[in-house]
């Protein structure tokens, strides 16, 4: 899942590359006098220095490199291990109902609550409801298609922010795709987190840590330019074989923004084929449970507008984009508006620059919805 793309304007970030060294030689030196057998053990004493120092430093390279290499691989092995405890739809695990309360607060700061239910027997046979106080969605999913219906064509507010973080499916931790710089353990209440800590691109620093003992996912922290974003999971609890979080929390710049607390989970001993029967009203859309995500291709700024720069305008633009199969952009809609300019620039950027290689349902092209964020920082 998408979950947000945070962009920063206004303000300009270099990244310098490490200069490789040059030699510094000296020119015009008459050298028609030396003895040969001198100059011979000079260049020989001069090679085997270069020789050494060769080998030092390629040994150095591989032991880092080895270091880096093996940083990474411990970090896809957490992720991996933290996936399959938490992946409670994969194929084979025994059918099941879940309920949440999900709780999120709008930027005019008022809380909205709501739930959150699904019911799980395969990836061909499911069906998840989300209920808010101003939207009603419901969706069955078939084998490569889902049947959805909804009380208004496109995301509130409140169902912007609930939506993809209510779905516990599709809640699992990231393969780290950033380069691990460090690995270090804490305390953590009760637990030891193991964390793996780097820099993404377009992120300043990205963090992800795991219960050292057992396995499982304690938090993912973003920091960029738009602040820091983080994730917390606790209170594991049984689900069949795997675990899952009765707790997830969701914090920006350290005030919390929405959470979802699982209030009760069943097995399901006798299935009733009618659950799953299409509701009256519903579309039919390609797509399944949990899509492998599009992959961006280009992703280019929108840019601030002059009269927005000028006021010094700082904000988000939240938006649902719909990809369609293709990778191409299929509409924008403005779900939280900042002003019209950078509403208008944001939507125009997106609409027409923005292309990915399309997201795919057991290799099969889909189209795909997502929340998309766009931050505004100007330079104060």
């Amino acid at each position: 899942m998408l979950s947000h793309l945070a962009i920063e304007f206004g303000r300009s970030e270099v990244y310098l590359l490490d200069s490789a060294g040059v030699v510094d030689g000296n020119s015009g030196v008459d050298i028609s006098e030396l003895l040969m057998d001198s100059y011979t053990e000079e260049v020989m004493r001069t090679l085997c220095g270069l020789f050494i120092a060769t080998v030092f430093a390629a040994s150095l390279f591989a032991v880092k490199l080895s270091a880096k290499m093996n940083k990474d691989q411990e970090a896809a092995q957490w992720a991996r291990k933290a996936n399959q405890l938490m992946d409670i739809c994969s194929p084979g695990s025994p059918p099941f109902r879940l309920t949440e309360d999900v709780r999120v607060r709008t930027e005019e700061r008022k809380w909205v609550e709501g739930t959150y239910t699904l019911i799980w027997v395969s990836p061909d046979q499911w069906k998840d409801e989300l209920t808010m106080p101003d939207y009603h969605e419901l969706r069955v999913g078939g084998q490569h298609s889902i049947w959805l219906l909804r009380s208004q064509p496109h995301w509130t507010t409140a169902a912007f922010l609930a939506r993809p973080f209510a779905n516990i499916a599709r809640i699992t931790p990231r393969a780290p795709s950033y380069a691990v710089k460090r690995i270090y353990e804490e305390k953590t209440g009760q637990a030891t987190a193991r964390c793996f800590y780097g820099k993404p691109i377009r992120i300043v620093k990205a963090e992800d840590c795991f219960d050292a003992n057992h396995g499982f996912f304690l938090s993912s922290t973003d920091s960029a330019g738009s602040g820091v974003r983080r994730t917390e999971f606790s209170e594991y609890l049984s689900l069949g074989d795997h675990l899952i979080p009765r707790q997830r929390r969701d914090f920006r710049n350290h005030e919390l923004i929405r959470e979802a607390n699982v209030r009760e989970t069943s097995l399901i001993q006798h299935v009733d084929p009618g659950m799953f029967a299409p509701p009256t009203g519903a579309i039919q859309i390609g797509g399944c449970q949990s899509p492998v995500p599009p992959k961006p291709i280009a992703i280019p700024n929108p840019a601030y507008a002059p009269e927005a720069r000028k006021a010094k305008v700082n904000g988000t633009v939240a938006l649902e984009v719909q990809i369609d199969a293709r990778g191409s952009i299929e509409s924008v809609t403005v779900v939280e508006p900042l002003t019209p300019d950078l509403d208008g620039t944001s939507v125009e950027t997106i609409k027409n620059k923005w292309r990915f290689e399309p997201a795919t349902c057991s290799g099969t092209p889909v189209p795909f919805e997502t929340p998309v964020e766009v931050d505004f920082r100007a330079r104060l």
